[in-house]
């Protein structure tokens, strides 16, 4: 059995149970490491106080979540979720009064929170507790940061025992990891490098390749023109670029009659002059030379082969790349246009958006400036004063690649939405104890969140860890850990909040499969938070022309032999499966919870679920025996996530990666919010049962992805990625790579505001309601100046926005009391 699975057990029946853990921390991937000094002599860690009624608090968010309930959209604020749900004030005091109690401590617990954080010396926090804390490190040191753990068993006394759920001091090390991958923005690290001293970096139907020339008697030098100094230098070079057909179902099938490509390169750039030696490989030398090669096909793997040619008419024969695929470079223009979102639509109506990063992910709003000007969009950027929620300072000197793709794309696509920032601190105990060194980042976020009495509505998040890591039920106080965060995320949603994360990039199996493909494909591997229940994941799509099974079909006439056989070449570009084995760098994260049944926790996709289950297309999915075909299937919906047009530290760059599905998702749903409060309707909220009721009876509201599969983890080469044998694959309907499909925001803009209760088929879409929001005529008004006023095009949209006002009227009056204002609505909301 494999050991990841091993270790995870269903813990429904514990789910919502208060349990205090007192054991020590213990972990696969973590371990003491005895020769680590603390660097500090202060311990930051958290309490988890225990939550009342939480056997209620499952039904209550899956009433409010769902569309055909009446009560849907029923939120709580901030005070009425604590007097439902929080700790009594007696039990805060209680728990506080302990832990203030420690010498030279200081607690921290918002008023409505129930989530405590203590910050004391070592060693009195050791002596309060009756235990030994000391620095764990990961197992295979590919994490830097350390964190401080209990080494023995932690006693409380037990009049607070039953008030806690659990101490962050033996709870995982939450380690949750970006997902955004560059795509070759430094060249000379490109993976191919390591295979052959000819490296390639894609464009968009063009490639720069980088080489060294080999003077006529074999050797490298620094000399300008190359070999100059010998004479034997080399008069032109030759660029064969071969292309091979990717097969559907068969990622290692490649077609046997590949089209060459011939291009002269005479005029090369060559990097010369240099002090520094040159040696045989473009990752390390000095000496590289450059050409761009163009145009060349997109959506197939090529390989581009160099060589050389001498005035005498010799040759050398300088080595061939890596494969790699180009594919097309998304920005913000070509999202808009791929998913239907009206041109000049923004936030006009107290909609707004967050973006979360962790342990040191900045932005610079310099570089936010840059993008906004090269993508052609009004200039926008983040108010560190106002919309800057602090736990760690931003530096906009060291802007970093996740943080400025997450706030680039939810900004751009979501225009005048009011975007807020959240920069959660690290973990590393080594840091002096003035700044925010924290134990745990995503406990931080949680308590931060629920600290503010009006959060953000939409929270896009492109982080996660391995599931099992999290819910290891041999490791004392990880399942309370998981549990308490999914009773967090069900919070949030009780409040209004919409949670949207990535799925990962890297497929299958996680990001285990990058280092240890053996382990990662025994079983399939989970990642969390996108496998809970309670929050929203979105995976990765890229476009190809090969978006049916038939594209790689060949046929031919009855009675001819098979050397007479064409292809079936599909027309046009739609969407598959971002996948590494097809240039998309990274490949969409997707599969089953092995620790949440989803019957209990996400009957609202129990159907759509079931009918994939149901498949005997055997490329659906692998063997039922790899995975756990009850748990929560993920993700809920995927987005474009390959070749990201990026502004970062005061350059062009490209990045991949789920990371950017998610914020582009969140802006779409930044954006029905904004529909609904227009309207006097109260935000999504938890928005994926919305999503899967709307794709039963309106399943054109998504474009089914039907190709591709997410057998391999992220890298640049077909050649260089680690994959598995069994994938999930995409098929017709929701499936575990993509989900539901990608959204088709003009439908679903329509969608939004039914009354809640009922998804009318509306059949052929009039010009809806997200273009009427936007549809503009120009009048003059008395002060001789041109103003835009909104006019709807369409008695079909009038009469849909008419039943819509009655209907959202009327549950407005029951729900708000009369309160009709945009701001009140969000007030309840939140």
């Amino acid at each position: 059995m494999n050991p990841l699975i091993s270790l995870v057990f269903v813990v429904l029946p514990a789910l919502y149970a208060a349990e205090l853990f007192t054991g020590s921390f213990s972990s696969q991937l973590w371990a003491f490491d005895e020769k680590a000094d603390f660097g500090t002599r202060w311990v930051r860690f958290k309490v988890a106080l225990t939550l009342r009624n939480t056997d209620r608090m499952h039904d209550h968010f899956q009433d409010v979540s769902n569309p055909m309930s009446p009560n849907y959209g029923k939120f709580l604020n901030a005070n009425e979720l604590d007097q439902m749900y929080g700790p009594s004030a007696a039990d805060k005091q209680a728990v506080r009064d302990y832990f203030a109690s420690i010498p030279e401590a200081k607690v921290t617990m918002h008023d409505h929170g129930d989530l405590m954080e203590v910050l004391a010396p070592i060693e009195h926090v050791e002596k309060h507790l009756d235990t030994s804390l000391g620095v764990v490190a990961h197992v295979h040191g590919r994490i830097p940061q350390k964190a401080i753990r209990a080494k023995t068993d932690i006693s409380v006394p037990s009049h607070i025992a039953d008030k806690i759920a659990f101490i962050s001091l033996n709870s995982p090390v939450n380690h949750v990891k970006p997902r955004a991958a560059k795509s070759l923005r430094e060249v000379e690290n490109h993976e191919s490098a390591q295979l052959t001293n000819v490296n390639v970096n894609g464009g968009n139907e063009e490639a720069i390749v980088i080489f060294h020339p080999i003077c006529a008697d074999g050797s490298y030098n620094n000399y300008n023109p190359p070999c100059g100094n010998i004479g034997g230098g080399p008069s032109s070079f030759q660029f064969t670029v071969n292309s091979y057909s990717n097969s559907l179902t068969d990622r290692y099938q490649l077609n046997t009659d590949p089209t060459v490509f011939n291009v002269a390169g005479q005029s090369a750039y060559c990097m010369y002059n240099t002090t520094q030696p040159c040696d045989a490989s473009p990752r390390k030398g000095a000496c590289n030379c450059y050409v761009k090669l163009a145009p060349l096909p997109k959506y197939t793997q090529l390989r581009v082969n160099v060589s050389e040619t001498f005035p005498d008419g010799s040759s050398k024969n300088l080595n061939a790349s890596a494969l790699f695929a180009l594919t097309d470079v998304a920005t913000a223009s070509f999202l808009s246009d791929l998913y239907q979102i009206p041109s000049g639509m923004q936030v006009n109506h107290g909609s707004n958006q967050s973006c979360a990063e962790f342990y040191g992910e900045f932005y610079s709003n310099s570089d936010l400036e840059a993008f906004f000007a090269l993508s052609g969009l009004p200039n926008n950027t983040i108010s560190t004063a106002e919309n800057y929620y602090i736990d760690l300072p931003n530096d906009q000197s060291k802007p970093g690649g996740e943080a400025q793709l997450d706030v680039e794309y939810i900004m751009a696509l979501a225009p005048n939405a009011p975007t807020y920032f959240y920069s959660i601190g690290t973990f590393n105990p080594n840091d002096p104890v003035n700044t925010t060194s924290h134990n745990e980042g995503f406990l931080d976020y949680l308590q931060l969140v629920e600290s503010q009495e009006y959060p953000p509505l939409v929270h896009s998040l492109s982080y996660g860890d391995v599931e099992a890591d999290i819910f290891n039920a041999s490791h004392n106080g990880s399942v309370a850990y998981g549990n308490r965060c999914n009773q967090e995320f069900m919070q949030l949603g009780l409040r209004g909040l919409t949670l949207v994360f990535s799925s990962g990039d890297d497929g299958i199996g996680s990001q285990i499969v990058r280092d240890d493909p053996e382990t990662a494909c025994q079983q399939a591997v989970p990642e969390w938070p996108a496998s809970s229940p309670y929050v929203t994941a979105v995976g990765a799509t890229q476009l190809t022309n090969k978006y049916l099974p038939a594209c790689e079909l060949t046929y031919a006439y009855p009675g001819l032999p098979i050397q007479t056989q064409l292809p079936f070449q599909c027309t046009g570009t739609k969407e598959t499966v971002c996948s590494s084995t097809f240039g998309g760098v990274i490949t969409s994260g997707g599969g089953f919870s092995n620790v949440l049944n989803r019957s209990t926790t996400a009957p609202w996709q129990e159907k759509a679920v079931d009918y994939y289950l149901r498949q005997a297309n055997q490329q659906a999915y692998p063997p039922t025996s790899y995975f756990n075909p009850q748990g929560r299937g993920y993700p809920d919906v995927a987005t474009y996530g390959s070749n990201y047009f990026v502004y970062l530290g005061g350059a062009i760059t490209r990045e991949s990666g789920t990371s950017a599905s998610a914020p582009v998702f969140a802006a779409m749903v930044t954006l029905w919010n904004d529909i609904r409060l227009a309207n006097n309707m109260p935000p999504m909220g938890f928005i994926a049962p919305f999503l899967y009721a709307i794709a039963e009876k309106n399943p054109e509201a998504f474009h089914d992805i039907v190709t591709g599969n997410n057998a391999c983890g992220a890298g640049h080469s077909i050649e260089t990625v680690n994959c598995c044998e069994h994938s999930y694959g995409a098929v017709p309907g929701w499936d575990a790579v993509t989900g539901l499909g990608s959204p088709n925001f003009e439908i679903i803009s329509n969608l939004v505001i039914n009354n809640g209760t009922a998804f009318p088929n509306l059949g052929a879409y009039p010009t809806g309601v997200a273009q009427t929001l936007v549809e503009q005529v120009t009048t003059s008004n008395d002060d001789g100046i041109d103003h835009p006023v909104v006019r709807d095009t369409s008695i079909a949209a009038m009469i849909l926005g008419l039943l819509a006002f009655i209907m959202s009227g009327v549950l407005c009056f029951w729900q708000f009391r009369g309160k009709s204002s945009s701001q009140g609505l969000l007030n309840n909301a939140v």
